[in-house]
C-alpha cells in the first residue's frame, strides 16, 4: 500500500514512507492507519506468523497498489512479487470491504480478481468506473480464460487482463506498462504553480514550502490545490465532497473534515506562513491569504 520520493516524479512515483497498520478480521491483514503517511506492505499471514515480508529499508516504493482477491495464497503471492519490485500493496479479500476503503483512500493501480463472493470483480470494476477516478489503471488478474471473459473484462473498464497463473516477469511487465501510461498522463498536466512560498506541481501531485517537500496523499493534494487556486472563496462541504469523491453515497462530512485537518496540519496553514484555513461552521471552508503585517498582529 504506499508510495512516493521528492525527486521529480513524486506522488505516484517516489516519497519516503513509514508503515501503518489496520486489521482485517476476514484475513488477518494488519495495517497501521498513521495519518498522512503512505503505508508499507505488511505480511498478510494470520496473526502470530513469523514471516516478515516488509520491504527492505533501502527500497523505494514506486506505486501504491490495491489487490482484491479472496484466494489468500494468490493475493499474497501477487503482493510479494510487486512489493519485491519496490511497489507497496494493500490486500483485500472482500469486495464490499474493498469498495468501502477505495472511496476513502487513493491508489495508483488496482488488481482485481473476477471470482469474488458478494460482488464479482466485474461488478466492482463497473462501480469504480462509474463513480471513481477515470484515469485509474485496473488490471484483471483471474483464472477465467475464455475469449468472451476477456472481452467482457476489457469492455467493463479493465486496462489489461491477465490469466492465472501468471509468471512473475509477466505480471511486473504488465503493471509497469500501466504505470508508464499513468506517468505519461500525469506529466502532460498543467505547469507548477506558486502561491506565496508554496509550490504546487499538478503533474507530480507534490507540494513544497520554501523548496522543502511536503508529503500529501492524492486527495489531500487535490483538496489543497483546489483551495489555493481559489483563495477567499467559500466552499460548501457538499461541493468539496462531490468534487473529490464524485457521486459516492457513503462519503460523510467527517471524512472531508479529516482531510481538511490533515492538510491544515501538514501545510501548517497559519498566518505566519501566509495562509489560514477557516472553518465556516454549518457550511464549509475557506482558504484566506494573510498579509505579513496582519500575520504579525495575530
Amino acid at each position: 500500500m504506499a508510495l512516493t520520493t521528492m525527486t521529480h516524479d513524486v506522488r505516484r512515483f517516489g516519497v519516503p514512507v513509514r508503515p501503518r497498520v489496520f486489521h482485517c478480521s476476514h484475513s488477518g491483514l494488519r495495517l497501521d492507519h498513521t495519518i498522512g503517511l503512505w503505508p508499507c506492505y505488511r505480511d498478510c499471514a494470520e496473526p502470530g506468523s513469523s514471516r516478515n515480508t516488509r520491504a527492505k529499508p533501502e527500497s523505494r516504493e514506486l506505486a501504491r497498489i490495491a489487490v482484491l482477491d479472496d484466494e489468500v495464497p494468490h493475493a499474497q503471492r501477487a503482493a510479494e512479487i510487486l512489493n519485491g519490485a519496490g511497489h507497496a500493496c494493500e490486500l483485500f479479500y472482500s469486495s464490499r470491504g474493498f469498495i468501502s476503503r477505495f472511496f476513502h483512500d487513493s491508489y495508483d493501480l488496482l488488481l482485481l480478481d473476477w471470482m469474488m463472493p458478494e460482488l464479482s470483480g466485474i461488478e466492482v470494476l463497473r462501480q469504480i468506473r462509474s463513480t471513481g477516478p477515470g484515469d485509474l489503471p485496473v488490471l484483471m488478474l483471474t483464472s477465467r480464460s475464455r475469449d468472451a471473459d476477456i472481452v467482457e473484462g476489457l469492455n467493463s473498464g479493465a486496462d489489461d487482463y491477465v490469466v492465472k497463473p501468471v509468471q512473475e516477469g509477466v505480471l511486473l511487465a504488465r503493471v509497469n506498462a500501466l504505470l508508464r501510461r499513468l506517468r505519461s498522463n500525469v506529466e502532460d498536466g498543467p505547469e507548477p504553480a506558486a502561491f506565496g512560498r508554496y509550490l504546487f506541481d499538478p503533474r507530480a501531485c507534490t507540494v513544497a514550502y520554501d523548496a522543502k517537500s511536503i508529503v500529501l496523499t492524492n486527495r489531500e493534494f487535490q483538496l489543497a490545490y483546489l483551495l489555493f487556486q481559489h483563495p477567499d472563496r467559500a466552499f460548501s462541504r457538499q461541493y468539496l465532497i462531490e468534487r473529490l469523491w464524485g457521486t459516492v453515497p457513503d462519503v460523510q462530512t467527517r471524512t472531508l473534515d479529516t482531510h481538511v485537518a490533515r492538510i491544515r496540519s501538514k501545510l501548517q496553514l497559519r498566518p505566519d506562513r501566509g495562509f489560514k484555513l477557516t472553518t465556516l461552521y454549518g457550511y464549509g471552508y475557506r482558504l484566506e491569504p494573510v498579509e505579513k503585517r496582519n500575520a504579525d498582529a495575530c
